[in-house]
């Protein structure tokens, strides 16, 4: 929500020609859709590196994300199902999380700890639908550069690079 309204008010320049609506698209949430960008890269069998268009929470990275039962009441969301990790996406040894890479989207929380009333930082970001957006986005991204790479290969090949923007949700 936070970034809606500063994209509505031109306080975030730059991102208002990129909100739009879709009417019944999944990915948009109430206030419409925000297109960021995104990047992945894959440098051989060695490493991979993801760039994240917010900063995102290490549970978003490892998948460990439990629902903070002790904020009781204030919980939005507790019971929603958990984003994908990162981490099962990223098919090197070497696995780099680059944050606030090619925009500044605010904090991605799993939505099952969405508690704006009591985690006062939460209003700083898409709200509690976009780390699903973000996450499932980059999840597909790392696919299509680890399949474009040959994951598991020993191949010596060029770095496989991939990007994309269709994928945020507001």
């Amino acid at each position: 929500m936070g970034l809606y309204i500063a994209v509505q008010l031109d306080i975030a320049e730059g991102y208002k020609e990129y909100l739009y609506w879709i009417e019944d698209d999944p990915m948009c949430g109430d206030l419409g859709c925000l297109d960021v960008p995104a990047t992945a890269l894959r440098l051989r069998d060695v490493a991979t590196l993801a760039m994240v268009p917010g900063e995102v929470v290490p549970e978003r990275v490892t998948g460990e994300i439990t629902t903070p039962w002790e904020l009781g009441e204030a919980l939005v969301c507790p019971d929603a199902p958990h984003e994908p990790a990162l981490v099962d996406h990223l098919a090197t040894p070497g696995r780099f999380v680059v944050g606030l890479a090619n925009a500044k989207v605010g904090y991605l929380y799993p939505k099952c700890a969405h508690a704006p009333a009591a985690i006062g930082s939460q209003i700083h970001g898409g709200g509690p639908d976009a780390a699903m957006a973000f996450m499932s986005g980059l999840a597909s991204l790392l696919d299509a550069v680890n399949k474009a790479h040959g994951a598991g290969s020993s191949s010596h090949g060029d770095v496989s690079t991939a990007a994309g923007n269709r994928w945020t949700g507001v």
